[in-house]
């Protein structure tokens, strides 16, 4: 039964499946067969504006099968634990340490490990984007600059924009009069839309230039990753389009700068779904999938922020196109039968059982059957190991 359960490459929120996640199998000794997470290749660009300042992280993240993926826009004024040992806006690890260190915050902030980290400065993008040409970037209100006190200039008008390969960084860092990170990232989903789509309808490819250092692929030794070829994958297939979840203060920053509040248990859920390749246990605690047949993102969403909230490591994620077993599965790999029974505990229901499939980098499979399903969904005000659901955020994903 397990087998047929395995999850579906599937976005968060049950938007468009995207394709097969299944992991492959490797054999040990020439007989003992361990089946491998699916490889998920990832990559930061660390986007600064023409006067050097950080204006924008993208994340990339390619699909097992190597083409389409997901591109995810992280503000830089997410608030998170800085190697210095401060807890400031990601902004800041970049000031302070570069590079290094902002990868450093960002790998900790989202629970992934990078396989390509590439600058893109104003040179840099002209470079990645010069082979195709300008892109037309369709913008549903205009933005505009203040030139001196009570007026303004449009530089950017609502409509079409042709956007030259020179421009592209300042097009990507200019703030319109009034408008918050959260805002100004919608042109830069904009921008990645159109990008793609001309990507994907031009069968001239890129010469391979060089915008920044490659590095090795993880696990494949030899093996090198470019952006500009990075890019040509994700343009092959379906994109999932993402703004990082994170919660937003009522009041303004004394400072006046955009301050956000990672929204932890979204975050891990997007992460396991989106790369599961990627994926870096942070905690001590056991590393989980969880398999949902019920197809309700809101029962996803709820047992999600109680396995995050008790330490546990989401690993992947993912539907199944069978139905929800009467009671929940929870299946658990080698000699995690311990780790198995604290979660049965805590869940407050499950048939704990071991499977005989070897899964590299997992130790207990979660598939929740209808007895959780109605734990899930009973009323907030009901005590039990199930609590209520999960607090709204800004941020979300769009296909």
């Amino acid at each position: 039964m397990l087998a047929a359960l395995i999850p579906a490459f599937a976005a968060v929120g049950g938007l468009t499946l995207i394709d097969s996640r299944d992991g492959r199998t490797i054999f040990l000794d020439g007989s003992r067969a361990v089946t491998v997470l699916p490889e998920t290749p990832t990559a930061l660009l660390v986007e600064t504006a023409p006067d050097g300042t950080l204006s924008g992280l993208t994340m990339l993240a390619l699909g097992p099968s190597g083409k389409g993926g997901a591109v995810v826009f992280v503000p830089v004024g997410t608030e998170t634990a800085l190697p210095s040992g401060t807890v400031d806006r990601l902004a800041v690890a970049y000031d302070q340490g570069g590079l290094d260190q902002l990868r450093e915050a960002v790998e900790g902030l989202l629970g992934v490990r990078f396989d390509l980290v590439v600058p893109l400065d104003e040179r840099g993008w002209t470079q990645l984007v010069a082979p195709q040409g300008p892109v037309t970037v369709e913008l549903l209100d205009p933005v505009q600059r203040e030139e001196a006190p009570g007026q303004v200039a449009e530089v950017f008008p609502a409509g079409p924009n042709v956007v030259q390969p020179g421009d592209v960084s300042g097009f990507l860092a200019t703030t319109s009069v009034r408008e918050t990170e959260l805002a100004r990232l919608t042109r830069h989903e904009a921008f990645w839309r159109a990008w793609l789509d001309q990507q994907a309808a031009t069968t001239a490819g890129t010469d391979g230039t060089v915008v920044s250092t490659t590095l090795p692929v993880a696990d494949e030794p030899g093996t090198q990753l470019d952006l500009p070829t990075f890019v040509q994958d994700l343009a092959a297939g379906p994109v999932l389009f993402v703004t990082l979840p994170v919660l937003v203060p009522e009041a303004p920053s004394a400072d006046g700068l955009d301050r956000y509040e990672p929204d932890t248990t979204p975050i891990r859920l997007l992460m396991a779904e989106i790369s599961p390749g990627a994926v870096v246990a942070s905690t001590g605690g056991a590393r989980v999938r969880i398999v949902n047949p019920t197809g309700d993102p809101e029962v996803l969403s709820r047992l999600a922020g109680q396995l995050v909230f008790l330490g546990v490591n989401l690993i992947i994620v993912g539907d199944s196109a069978d139905p929800a077993p009467p009671q929940t599965q929870v299946v658990y790999y080698g000699d995690n039968l311990p780790a198995a029974e604290v979660l049965a505990e805590l869940l407050g229901t499950g048939e704990i059982a071991k499977s005989d499939e070897l899964l590299e980098g997992l130790d207990v499979t979660i598939v929740v059957g209808t007895d959780l399903v109605d734990r899930l969904t009973v009323p907030s005000t009901t005590v039990g190991p199930i609590g209520p659901p999960l607090s709204t955020a800004e941020g979300g994903t769009t296909g």
